[in-house]
């Protein structure tokens, strides 16, 4: 019997495009081992949604994020998992899908969705989580760290670059992520237009950013390409850490914060805080730092080579499908 999913996910300006790419991501190795698949959201990125459609996947549409229509339930009743992947989602919505689907989990970062948790599977994927972090939920199968980041199949069919340092002009990406921050926003165009000056080719790219935006499909290229990136600190960071880009950090959301804590203490990236007063000098001054150093971003590339492979997803599907 051909095993079937619903993943329940939103993505938007106001909670960040992570969780619907991740998700994405989940929804691709579940189709490659042969499933079937559906998402219901409230909201979507139309990237993710055209993605998705892509992929064949139905979407079911709803009017908020703590609707639970007729579908839904019917969904639920006829699936082997529900995956949840939204921080605002009520408790009791799992709680409905745990009495008619036979297994549920979800995707979370340290701990930041709706309580209580009573789930068969819960990912995260993380630097710095432990089961501590879990330790008053019920869950059977914890699939927590790096080894478990959901990238998409891209990363997953592709080899890792081996990257040449350059030390002449840089191609410097800045990416600020799904949600609006105007503080950070402002810093980054100010930081891309002094480079372009300087004669770095800089790609910028973000609803917030005036540039021409890339195509959904074509970004992990433009990672690999790019000598050096100024990130929001979300999922991007995985995919970056994949290509072996040295990073420079900006957590633009409290559970972004522990994402860029860790990755500057593994060495594999710079942690800014977005609050600094500051924050532009200290934006403008790492950047010209990493530009002038080339050992040191050899170096958060070496650091960061062995943390992310691409094979989460499937990691994260087996599990699942053994369980089934």
């Amino acid at each position: 019997m051909t095993p079937r999913l619903v993943v329940r996910v939103d993505g938007s300006r106001e909670v960040g495009f992570g969780h619907a790419v991740r998700s994405l991501a989940l929804v691709q190795a579940w189709l490659d081992q042969g499933g079937i698949a559906t998402v219901a959201s409230a909201y979507l990125p139309d990237s993710v949604r055209q993605a998705l459609l892509g992929e064949g996947v139905q979407i079911i549409g709803l009017p908020s994020v703590d609707t639970v229509t007729d579908p839904l339930l019917e969904l639920f009743e006829q699936t082997d998992w529900a995956i949840f992947d939204s921080y605002i989602v009520p408790a009791q919505v799992r709680e409905l899908a745990k009495e008619r689907c036979p297994r549920i989990g979800m995707i979370d970062d340290f701990a930041n969705s709706t309580r209580p948790v009573d789930l068969d599977l819960l990912v995260d994927q993380n630097l710095g989580v432990g089961p501590e972090c879990y330790s008053d939920d019920r869950v059977n199968s914890l699939l927590l760290g790096t080894r478990y980041a959901l990238l998409r199949r891209f990363f997953r069919s592709t080899v890792s670059p081996r990257r040449r340092t350059s030390d002449g002009m840089l191609q410097i990406l800045f990416l600020t992520g799904g949600s609006r921050h105007p503080i950070v926003t402002n810093a980054f165009r100010g930081a891309a237009g002094n480079l372009r000056r300087q004669g770095h080719h800089v790609i910028a790219v973000g609803g917030d950013f005036s540039a021409p935006q890339f195509d959904f499909d074509d970004l992990p290229r433009v990672m690999i390409e790019a000598d050096l990136a100024v990130t929001a600190a979300g999922s991007t960071c995985w995919e970056l850490v994949w290509a072996g880009t040295p990073v420079i950090a900006v957590p633009i959301a409290d559970n972004q914060k522990p994402i860029a804590k860790h990755l500057a203490e593994m060495g594999v990236a710079e942690s800014l805080d977005p609050g600094a007063r500051d924050f532009r000098n200290q934006l403008s001054c790492t950047i010209t730092g990493l530009i002038g150093a080339p050992e040191c971003r050899q170096a958060m590339t070496n650091a960061g080579r062995h943390l992310v492979d691409g094979l989460g997803a499937e990691r994260v599907v087996a599990s699942m499908l053994q369980a089934a």
